[in-house]
């Protein structure tokens, strides 16, 4: 039986997207992670990597509606009311948009596999 080039493919990225999903759902949840509750994290002990390259030791960062809004050493932020503390001491943190979007090279591979298309009639 002949397996077409184009399954393979499929096959391959089947099997890569199902390997993510596993090694995602393995990952450890922080507490209140993921929840409805909305409530402020404070974390704290990291070693906090910024965007121009330099680090804060021993800091604390609050995280409110999922983005991060004071920055600073342990014991100059305060913690609000309700708010779930995290401790990461001995930890680095480099917070970060990441963008995961990606292909599996199917441009370069249907130039380099799959035959030309032709017009009706024409070989």
């Amino acid at each position: 039986m002949r397996i077409f080039p184009i399954a393979k493919a499929a096959v391959a990225t089947g099997r890569y997207l199902l390997a993510s999903l596993v090694l995602a759902s393995c990952s450890p949840q922080l507490p209140g992670q993921g929840s409805a509750s909305g409530r402020p994290m404070l974390f704290e002990g990291a070693r906090l990597i910024t965007g121009d390259g330099s680090a804060i030791e021993d800091s604390a960062f609050l995280v409110e509606n999922q983005k991060i809004t004071r920055v600073g050493k342990r014991g100059a932020l305060q913690s609000p009311a309700g708010a779930v503390q995290v401790d990461l001491s001995g930890k680095t943190v480099m917070p970060a948009m990441v963008d995961l979007h990606g292909t599996s090279g199917t441009r370069t591979f249907q130039r380099e596999r799959c035959p030309k298309k032709t017009s009706p009639g024409k070989t």
